[in-house]
């Protein structure tokens, strides 16, 4: 018997903000900042598993530019 496992694709921005391990607050200011793309569904706003990846690809170069 094959067992499916399914890999989360999006977020909410609590959940967002836990899987790169920041708070809340810092989740709200990178998306007002626009570092981290954001998408609604109905009435919510969710963050998709690519864009966290992006957002933390670009901050690893951007520290690695400034070293």
């Amino acid at each position: 018997m094959k067992s499916h496992t399914l890999t989360r694709l999006a977020f909410s921005k609590n959940e967002a903000a836990e899987q790169i391990g920041v708070s809340l607050a810092a989740i709200d200011k990178l998306i007002a900042d626009r570092e981290i793309r954001t998408f609604t569904v109905g009435r919510r706003r969710l963050i998709s598993a690519a864009a966290l990846a992006d957002f933390i690809t670009a901050r690893e170069a951007a520290e690695q530019g400034a070293a």
